[in-house]
């Protein structure tokens, strides 16, 4: 699987904190994840990537940063 979340990093709004959990559970679990990609910013990105980077992660888990509204969907495929 790839995945990927496109969106602001606030949790109040998005809860980004739930979907990333949801997604090291998965990885966790043996289920086959190749990848995830967080695309855009906001104030939590840099506890995401710390937390991932702590769990030994990052070579599953990649934060892209923001990406130009009309380029996102070429990113996607």
């Amino acid at each position: 699987l790839r995945i990927a979340y496109v969106g602001r990093m606030q949790d109040e709004q998005k809860q980004v904190n739930k979907t990333l959990d949801a997604l090291i559970d998965c990885v966790r679990r043996g289920l086959p994840v190749e990848s995830v990609s967080f695309i855009g910013e906001g104030p939590q990105r840099r506890e995401l990537e710390s937390r991932v980077a702590s769990l030994g992660l990052k070579d599953i888990f990649e934060f892209v940063g923001h990406i130009p509204p009309e380029r996102i969907q070429e990113r996607l495929a």
